[in-house]
């Protein structure tokens, strides 16, 4: 994996940098995501966020995702790591809206987070929060 590349495939999905907005985008595989599996995301991200010497602001594409395994509700659940500044999640409908309650309910993370149904009003309030919170980097 080269960091600086706005593209990387991963097993379970894709990270991409989306250069025009400076915005991180998280695109989860048809899959039930593992601890591997969110660690390699988490790694990725952080990654290719210092090599674009970016704060994440990410969105997250669970549309297609199949569940989380115990290990990777735990993952998240009791990360000590916040892994970013601001996240959206792009939810349809049946398990991803599930999942993105769950990660909502649960985590309580230290930063913005909210669920979207629309792509562009997802990464336009990303936006927004960048703004907010990172007026440097808008």
């Amino acid at each position: 994996m080269n960091p600086k590349d706005e593209q990387v495939d991963l097993t379970a999905g894709q990270v991409s940098y989306l250069a025009d907005r400076r915005l991180f985008s998280i695109v989860v595989a048809p899959t039930k995501i593992s601890a591997v599996e969110a660690a390699e995301f988490k790694t990725t991200i952080r990654a290719m966020a210092k090599a674009q010497e970016q704060p994440i602001y990410a969105l997250f594409d669970i549309r297609k995702i199949k569940g989380f395994s115990k290990d990777g509700r735990d993952y998240f659940a009791h990360d000590p790591k916040p892994m970013g500044r601001s996240a959206a999640i792009l939810v349809g409908l049946g398990i991803s809206r599930i999942v993105a309650n769950f990660m909502l309910g649960m985590n309580k993370p230290p930063y913005p987070i909210k669920a979207f149904s629309n792509r562009e009003k997802a990464l336009d309030w990303l936006e927004s929060q960048r703004e907010k919170i990172d007026p440097d980097y808008s």
